[in-house]
């Protein structure tokens, strides 16, 4: 899980350097909700846990963006 964060982190935070913050909130929401339904839809392990490297790469930017909109 703790790659996902890393991928999660330094992909998406470029991505989100050119088209701003609220686009990136909204993208990893995006991409978390995928990984959530991939993952209780999985039949096996290996799904399972591609669902949850594709979720901990969208909550990784979240937990990150949040702290500045709620302040």
């Amino acid at each position: 899980m703790y790659v996902g964060n890393v991928v999660g982190y330094l992909g998406l935070t470029l991505v989100g350097d050119l088209f701003g913050r609220k686009s990136l909130m909204l993208g990893n929401l995006a991409i978390c909700a995928v990984g959530v339904i991939l993952t209780i839809a999985s039949v096996n392990l290996t799904m399972a846990g591609v669902g949850l490297f594709i979720s901990t790469c969208g909550v990784q930017n979240a937990f990150n963006i949040c702290f500045y909109y709620i302040s």
